[in-house]
């Protein structure tokens, strides 16, 4: 089994699987609907991957210095819920100052948490669990505890979930890539990032060698919930409206990509290309199974079995498996 594991073959296999189950199953996809492949189609899945994906990344960065944040769905709920509150009784040129004042509050979370978890020694998995709760409670109170929309919503509300460049290419996704790119170059390319990294790898030697654990976990925190944050604005401008489970539903989603991710590239290491490519696979796997008029639950069935034997291929071929995350157990 050693030498098996050993193989080149069997290493690149490990290193490529995630983006060659995303080839195959768009093969399999287009297949049996021709439509999935179309440009109009592939625009809306791009168009839903940047949502997935800002949470997605959001939940990398947290994963990667050891931490992990069950917040993030809540905080999107909030930031939406926060702009389309705001709006309801604002001018439309106010639009940017609710925005603002949207992700200035997912950055506040942030900082709170990140308190609690960096200076009082609070489990993430616990800290993150009870905000849940405090944000819910924040979410129904913006919202008065039922869906929001207004005709007095603007031109300004949809612009950037619903602007067309060129009448084709979604604004939305151009957003989204360039925040991907700054923090593909933040995380990859300068020593903020490899300290974020290597921060949750081994904390241990990063006090020896006197990196600012604290600084660089509650930037990490911060950042986190900022993505979590912009997803909320971005998602309320994308359907137009604001309702109180939009962000819960995308938490599970963002977990599943950063742990996927992590098994792309650089196998075993939390990395932003391997998100990036696991919030399409997620996509295309939601997408393709109703569009081919699939059952609903098939596609719950095809993303555990990606993520299973994906993780099981890190087991098998890295004996220290992915990064651990604490749970304070």
């Amino acid at each position: 089994m050693k030498k098996f594991l050993e193989n080149p073959k069997v290493q690149f296999l490990t290193k490529w699987f995630l983006l060659i189950a995303l080839l195959l199953l768009a093969a399999v996809f287009a297949v049996v609907n021709p439509q999935f492949l179309h440009f109009t189609n592939l625009m809306d899945m791009l168009r839903t991957s940047s949502i997935f994906g800002l949470m997605g990344i959001g939940m990398t960065l947290a994963l990667a210095i050891g931490e992990i944040n069950f917040s993030m769905g809540n905080i999107l709920s909030l930031t939406g819920g926060i702009v389309g509150a705001l709006m309801m009784y604002m001018p439309d040129g106010f639009y940017p100052v609710a925005v603002l004042a949207a992700i200035l509050v997912s950055l506040l979370i942030g900082v709170i948490i990140s308190y609690f978890i960096v200076d009082l020694g609070v489990p993430s998995f616990i800290c993150t669990l009870a905000m849940q709760s405090v944000i819910n409670a924040g979410v129904r109170y913006v919202m008065h505890d039922s869906a929001l929309y207004s005709p007095n919503w603007g031109p300004s509300f949809t612009f950037f979930g619903q602007t067309m460049l060129f009448g084709q290419i979604p604004l939305l996704v151009v957003i989204f890539a360039a925040f991907a790119v700054g923090i593909f170059i933040l995380y990859h390319k300068t020593r903020t990032g490899r300290y974020i990294f290597a921060v949750g790898a081994n904390p241990t030697a990063c006090r020896q060698v006197g990196i600012h654990i604290r600084g660089i976990k509650y930037l990490a925190l911060i950042l986190s919930c900022g993505c979590a944050g912009l997803a909320g604005v971005l998602y309320t401008s994308l359907s137009n409206g604001c309702f109180i489970t939009m962000g819960t539903e995308l938490q599970t989603p963002a977990t599943s990509i950063a742990i996927l991710g992590a098994t792309f590239l650089t196998p075993g290491k939390f990395n932003i290309p391997g998100a990036l490519v696991a919030t399409i696979l997620i996509v295309f796997i939601q997408n393709g199974t109703v569009t081919a008029g699939g059952a609903y639950y098939i596609k719950d069935i095809m993303q555990g079995l990606i993520l299973l034997f994906s993780v099981a291929l890190i087991a098998l071929i890295r004996k220290e498996g992915l990064p651990k995350v604490s749970f304070g157990m």
